[in-house]
């Protein structure tokens, strides 16, 4: 079922098209279809509802999840000139990051994200111990279960309770797909810990009047100011230090290449073994 924000978005992605004559019919096709594929992102994702508000944070989401799902750096400058083009119509609340500028800082490239090291090294590391209570603790279950950032701050007071009650925890990721984490190193420090000052009811790492994009924000911007000079790790880095241990781990415990794979993938929320390459970078 379409939700209430996605519907909103993609009647507004409708109205772009109603009114504009613009390019070949095969373009304005092509748009129209990544304009249906954004508005379901962001209103899964974000909960936007108005495409005025869109920010390169959101492109920046959205470039992630297609290089999770392997696609090639031409669907991506595709999808991207398309959402740029859409924004130019309905006239965005403020300007978009250069397409170039912004391609290189999101390595959208042409040769292929496989085997490209993304994780954290022990200096990028170092910053965790750093980093305000709150941030450190989002940083830490990133880093010890894998979890994108936007699943950490899902976790409500209920949901960490039965973490640790049942020594796994039990995300919601893309596409409504469920999974169970086992907990291990922090994770379950953090979550006592976490509990003891947060209302039933109340999201765990979202302060009192604070929407959840802003405690993200912070998250991100905490990272982006006091990673080491040079270094380019962002929180997604972490589910690829988590991705690389757990291979290593299932590995020595005997399992296969393609089984040890397999798993990690489960764990990451893909369930395709050959995802599980994108995030070996180091290894290789």
């Amino acid at each position: 079922m379409m939700r209430s924000t996605e519907k909103t978005l993609l009647d507004q992605v409708n109205a772009v098209f109603r009114h504009t004559r613009q390019g070949s019919i095969l373009t304005r096709e092509r748009y129209r279809e990544t304009g249906g594929r954004i508005a379901k992102f962001l209103g899964e994702r974000f909960q936007l509802k108005n495409l005025r508000n869109l920010q390169d944070k959101h492109l920046e989401a959205y470039v992630r999840y297609m290089q999770e799902n392997r696609r090639s750096p031409a669907h991506i400058k595709t999808e991207l000139s398309a959402i740029r083009w859409i924004g130019d119509q309905i006239g965005l609340k403020r300007p978009l990051e250069d397409p170039r500028t912004f391609n290189t800082r999101m390595e959208i490239g042409r040769r292929s994200l496989r085997g490209h090291d993304r994780t954290w090294k022990a200096e990028d590391l170092r910053i965790i111990d750093r980093a305000p209570e709150r941030v450190q603790s989002v940083l830490i279950l990133a880093r010890d279960l894998g979890l994108r950032i936007h699943e950490v701050h899902r976790i409500d007071v209920a949901h960490a309770r039965d973490a640790l009650r049942t020594n796994q925890i039990e995300i919601k990721g893309k596409g409504g797909l469920i999974r169970n984490v086992p907990l291990r190193g922090s994770a379950r420090d953090v979550l006592e810990t976490a509990i003891k000052t947060v209302k039933p009811g109340q999201k765990l790492f979202v302060p009192h009047g604070m929407k959840t994009h802003e405690a993200i924000r912070e998250v991100q911007d905490f990272i982006r100011d006091n990673r080491p000079l040079g270094s380019t790790v962002t929180a997604h880095g972490l589910r690829h230090g988590y991705a690389r241990d757990r291979y290593l781990e299932f590995r020595r415990a005997g399992m296969s290449e393609r089984e040890a794979k397999e798993r990690v993938s489960e764990l990451l929320g893909h369930h395709r073994g050959e995802v599980t390459d994108i995030y070996l970078g180091s290894l290789r």
